[in-house]
Formats: C-alpha cells, structure tokens, sequence
C-alpha cells in the first residue's frame, strides 16, 4: 500500500492512543509523556490543602477520599463541597480542577500551582466577592485541553455524557 493511503488509514480509522499503539508504540509513548497526553486527567494526585480568600471571607479545603478530591467551600456559615471530576493541564505550571453537575462543566476556585508547590485561587477568582464554583467551562476551554467533547446545543457549558479524555494521536 503506498505510504500516502497508510497515513490515511491511520488517520481515520485509528483515533485513540491505545489504537494507534500496536504499529507506532515508540511514536505513542512520546505522546503519552508529552503535555499533550496530559491535557485532562485525575485529580486525585495532588496533596491535600487550603486556601483562604480573604475578600470573600472563604475557606477552600482539599481533601481526597476513597480516591476521590474534593474541595469544599466555607463562606458565611454555610458550606458547599464538590467532588472535583478532572485536572485540566500537564503540571508544567500547575493544574486546574473541573467539576461536573450533571451535564455542566464548571472550575474550581482553587488551583494546584507547580512551582511553589502549593494551592491558590485560579486565575479570574481573585476579584470574586463570593466564591462559588460557577465559572462555567466553555466549550473552547475543552477543545484545546481535550480529545473530543460534544457541546449541547443552545448552551454554554453543557456537554453529552461521557469522559473528557487528552487529546489523541487523531488530532494531531
């Protein structure tokens, strides 16, 4: 077969990196170790912590139980805690943290930081008078850190059910 239909092939009938692994595996575990194929993945690596936000007089914890991470809100007496379902980046300046609602996508108030190894608020919530967890992720957010995400159209942050994987071999 010449080598201008095998790359075809590979491109439309191999998507995922364990597809592509039987006849690239040197090529697959490249990616795999690249910040590509570390786009989105499990929370539960990160060491516990805590945040203050001393302009909405919150509290921030993280707390990982049976493997999974949660972050729980303090503000005002009241106390909100979600189980983070994702970290979006490869750790070269840190990871942020998705939860998921049903079908809506949202981040965090706090961040994993790499350098000082430490927690902080994410980018955008440092002005925030209440802190919530309602900076919904766009679809745009999950094209450039995700392999494939389907968005519900007519909303802002919806998306079909299904994991948030990297980005594959297909999309390059």
């Amino acid at each position: 077969m010449p080598a201008i239909a095998i790359s075809l092939v590979c491109a439309y009938a191999f998507q995922t990196a364990e597809q592509c692994i039987a006849c690239h595996p040197k090529e697959v575990h490249a990616y795999l170790a690249s910040a590509m194929g570390r786009s989105v993945g499990d929370p539960s690596s990160q060491p516990g912590g805590f945040v203050v936000h001393a302009l909405s007089a919150s509290h921030i914890a993280i707390r990982t139980r049976d493997g999974v991470m949660h972050h729980e809100l303090q503000e005002h007496g009241l106390t909100a805690e979600y189980p983070i379902a994702y970290a979006i980046g490869a750790g070269k300046v840190g990871f942020s943290y998705l939860v998921r609602n049903g079908n809506f996508i949202f981040q965090s108030p706090v961040s994993f930081y790499t350098a000082g190894h430490q927690w902080d608020l994410t980018p955008g919530y440092e002005v925030e008078h209440t802190l919530d967890f309602d900076h919904p992720i766009l679809s745009g957010c999950l094209f450039c850190h995700t392999d494939s995400v389907k968005s519900i159209a007519g909303t802002v942050n919806q998306f079909e059910p299904g994991p948030l994987e990297s980005i594959s071999c297909g999309r390059c």
